[in-house]
């Protein structure tokens, strides 16, 4: 899923300053698995106003929602639905202006202390992924409310090839070929944590696309 995520954060990526020619993003990256770690990442759950629960993850993420079936804003363009589906299990579907995302199912384990997160959805190119994670809970000791880390995930199959350019001065273009997915942002990229890095990624020679 994290790598699924890394297209649409992507695509939603806000921009920095003006893109300079010899701008050291510029070309072709594809994702190093050896230098890659999709477990360890921790969020944390507790009580909000009222009813409601807050959800953080300690970097982008911050934000309240019940478990009711209503949308609630999550972040940026971003909003999730959570609803009940028996014991110890929830569905949540997330959208972004209104568009699906991503759905999730997540179930406690009998002991309530392993959350275990399947993922499905559409790719931009019209194939479906199914992804699946598992957090040991931290700390709390029933229910959601608690600290989890992430301890084991499926393997990886979103995109694993990006290309950077700049076709005009000030304009970056990202393309994730075997996605079919294109954008063109009017400024740079700056790094943040959900976005790949030189320290994730092996870069290739510039391709002809680029």
């Amino acid at each position: 899923m994290k790598t699924t995520l890394i297209l649409y954060s992507v695509l939603a990526l806000p921009m920095g300053s003006a893109l300079a020619a010899d701008n050291p993003w510029s070309g072709t990256w594809k994702i190093d698995p050896a230098q890659s770690h999709f477990t360890g990442d921790t969020f944390t759950l507790s009580k909000g106003p009222g009813t409601l629960l807050h959800y953080a993850d300690g970097s982008t993420a911050s934000y309240d929602f019940g478990i009711d079936g209503k949308e609630y804003k999550t972040w940026s363009n971003r909003t999730t639905i959570w609803t009940p589906v028996g014991k110890n299990a929830w569905d949540t579907v997330s959208q972004a202006d209104g568009k699906v995302l991503v759905k999730s199912h997540r179930q406690l384990s009998a002991d309530e202390k392993t959350l275990t997160i399947t993922f499905t959805g559409t790719r931009p190119d019209g194939t479906a992924f199914r992804d699946e994670e598992v957090y040991d809970r931290v700390s709390g000791t029933t229910g959601l409310i608690g600290t989890w880390r992430s301890v084991k995930v499926s393997e990886p199959n979103g995109p694993r090839e990006f290309v950077i350019a700049s076709p005009a001065p000030g304009v970056v273009r990202y393309e994730v070929p075997d996605m079919k997915a294109t954008t063109l942002p009017s400024r740079d990229p700056t790094c943040r944590r959900d976005q790949p890095s030189p320290s994730r990624c092996s870069r290739r020679p510039k391709s002809s696309t680029s």
